[in-house]
């Protein structure tokens, strides 16, 4: 099975966290930069939350619990 996407949030951060929680859970996980940026308040760059396929409804459980 392939990564998917699980969620895009805003900076890599706030994907650290992400990521954090999902690996307490046992579930493989990382994040990867998008080629979106905004400079509306200044230099925002989103990143992706990446699950494998066989963990995404697991992982949006987690996601949705936080």
């Amino acid at each position: 099975m392939g990564v998917v996407t699980l969620t895009v949030v805003e900076n890599e951060q706030e994907a650290d966290v992400i990521v954090g929680l999902l690996q307490a859970s046992g579930i493989k996980s990382f994040h990867r930069s998008t080629n979106l940026s905004s400079s509306a308040y200044g230099a925002v760059s989103p990143t992706e939350v990446v699950v494998d396929e066989s963990d995404l409804a697991r992982a949006q459980k987690v996601l949705e619990a936080r």
